[in-house]
């Protein structure tokens, strides 16, 4: 029987190796008892058989997702089935209808993106153009900043056919609000791949954008935790020496039971990360991941805020255009309006991120 301290090593490994996603609670409903089945199978002492339930569960056609987010939402699950249910969602959203734009993407990155070619046929071909610079997705444009091509399918992707999608692009030297309908992705013909990283992102922000509770009980390993209270949580008996052997750092990281072991011989193309060496080490692994956090959404905010600046200029540009011609503006002002209190909002998310950055560069020196 497998003893306490293994079983929360072995699901330790499932939280590093599928970090866990957020997903929606629904309204109400009990387990249905194929499901309580399939969960109690991912406990099992015999990974092939905590395996072969993750297998049925994605195949399952009688399980629907409003069940698999009731369990996620449990309070009950261990980080083991939080895991293998959030992966298994990943696949059946794969089986979900999924919305496709209808372009080619040519050059792109943080916060722009460009059309190399519009597919004919496709609901939005009669408005967008080759050229067409995608800034940003959503209504709440200070929300919706693109990443890059990824972070553009995803965006696409959580949404269904028919939906339309609200976008500021650039053509030319004008920045414009436009809503642009969506085709089926099933329809696209030579479309790129969906790695299952792009469809987890596109679930979340499809539920995210559903307004449901999204939290959850421990929906987010560590969520809350300072750094060593995470790791007093990670290493339960501890002591580090007993995982490492001798205390120094092993890459990948141990197997429970060797090579002979069913753990290692069920599933060969695991990879584990490395163990740290001790709780100093772990800390400042920590502190320094939180400064990269940091940084990247301070660089983000300042990319955005560009983006806000350029499409302000753009707006008033328009607006005066429109007066000279005796146009109503009075769509392109209330955009204006919209626009200011959102970068004024971005300001003070920035001047807080900035702070923080400060104070995360003084903890480490």
């Amino acid at each position: 029987m497998t003893n306490p301290a293994m079983r929360a090593k072995r699901a330790l490994a499932w939280v590093l190796l599928m970090p866990t996603v957020a997903l929606a609670q629904p309204e109400s409903g009990e387990l249905a008892g194929g499901l309580a089945r399939i969960l109690e199978r991912m406990e099992s002492p015999v990974w092939g058989e905590r395996e072969d339930a993750t297998s049925a569960l994605i195949a399952s056609e009688s399980i629907v997702m409003r069940e698999i987010d009731a369990a996620l939402a449990s309070g009950d699950l261990s980080p083991e089935q939080r895991a293998r249910l959030t992966f298994a969602a990943v696949q059946r959203y794969r089986r979900e209808p999924l919305a496709g734009l209808g372009v080619q993407f040519g050059n792109g990155g943080p916060g722009a993106v460009q059309i190399a070619a519009v597919v004919p046929g496709f609901p939005a071909s009669d408005i967008l153009r080759a050229g067409d610079v995608l800034l940003a997705v959503g209504d709440d444009l200070g929300g919706g900043l693109i990443g890059g091509q990824d972070d553009l399918r995803a965006e696409i992707l959580s949404r269904r056919p028919g939906d339309v999608m609200p976008v500021l692009i650039r053509r030319g030297l004008r920045t414009l609000e436009l809503g642009l309908p969506l085709g089926e992705y099933a329809n696209l013909q030579d479309a790129a791949m969906l790695d299952d990283q792009t469809v987890r992102r596109a679930m979340e922000l499809r539920r995210a954008r559903m307004n449901r509770d999204t939290a959850g009980p421990d929906a987010v390993i560590g969520s809350g935790l300072d750094m060593r209270s995470w790791i007093a949580g990670a290493f339960p008996e501890g002591t580090w020496e007993g995982l490492i052997g001798g205390g120094e750092r092993r890459d990948p990281g141990i197997v429970p039971g060797g090579p002979s072991s069913e753990l290692w011989s069920r599933n060969r193309q695991m990879q584990l990360r490395g163990f740290w060496s001790g709780v100093e080490e772990a800390l400042g692994e920590g502190a320094e991941y939180a400064r990269g956090s940091i940084s990247r959404a301070m660089s983000a905010g300042v990319l955005l805020r560009g983006v806000f600046l350029e499409h302000e200029s753009s707006l008033i540009d328009q607006i005066e255009e429109g007066e000279a011609l005796g146009e109503d503006t009075s769509g392109l002002r209330v955009s204006l309006d919209r626009l200011r209190a959102q970068l004024a909002e971005l300001d003070a998310r920035l001047t807080e991120t900035a702070r923080r950055l400060d104070d995360s560069q003084r903890v480490g020196e």
